[in-house]
């Protein structure tokens, strides 16, 4: 039992414990047509007063977005830029600053398909999506393997991975070769990029997410 998770509602904030409810947001294995447009489609810009960050958007709840809690701090209200170039406003409806997760909330549903949960294998082919250094960057993909799992770097849990990721792909998906997400970016191991880099798990992702709509639901 863990008690990291915020859930923020517009009265105040509440501690909620953490459960696993693997299955109101499942695994699928259903795979898209063309993960590069799938990933850009769904990759947005997480912007707030003091930078950007990366997220994307949950399948079968299009009007929540995944990111990092890091990408977010303290604030509770952000902009989100898609890949066509609209902005949208959002706010954090639940935040695990230990497990460096947060869910943000659109006031409407986005009209794309959201992003499929999956399981991450030593040494599989993943892609990560984001918007490293500067927006003009927007929708970056690169390509890499996962290298191992860790614990206790920076959070509890994190993938390895060598896929190439900079200051501003944090909370930007990682999927498999179906695109379906199995981590998100995090953090570079080290001063600099050197195929080192740490994402948080898909696990942790679910965990927090199924906590938080077991509560609105």
């Amino acid at each position: 039992m863990s008690t990291h998770i915020k859930t923020i509602t517009g009265v105040g904030i509440v501690i909620s414990s953490v459960c696993v409810l693997i299955a109101m947001v499942g695994f699928t294995e259903e795979p898209p047509i063309s993960i590069f447009d799938l990933l850009q489609s769904n990759t947005l810009i997480v912007m707030t007063p003091t930078g950007h960050g990366s997220g994307w958007v949950v399948g079968a709840h299009s009007d929540l977005v995944i990111t990092c809690a890091h990408v977010v701090g303290e604030f509770e209200d952000v902009l989100l830029m898609s890949h066509d170039g609209e902005i949208y406003s959002a706010y954090v409806v639940a935040i695990d600053h230990y497990r460096d997760v947060a869910i943000l909330k659109m006031p409407e549903p986005l009209m794309v398909t959201g992003l499929g949960f999956g399981l991450p294998e030593l040494g599989m082919d993943v892609w990560a999506c984001g918007t490293p250094f500067d927006l003009n960057l927007q929708g970056t993909i690169t390509k890499g393997i996962i290298s191992g799992f860790r614990q206790d770097i920076l959070s509890p849990n994190h993938i390895q991975t060598d896929v190439a990721i900079n200051p501003g792909n944090s909370g930007g998906p990682v999927v498999d070769e179906n695109g379906l997400v199995i981590g998100m970016s995090q953090a570079i191991y080290g001063p600099r990029s050197c195929g080192v880099n740490l994402l948080v798990p898909v696990q942790d992702i679910l965990d927090i997410l199924n906590t938080y709509l077991d509560g609105v639901e």
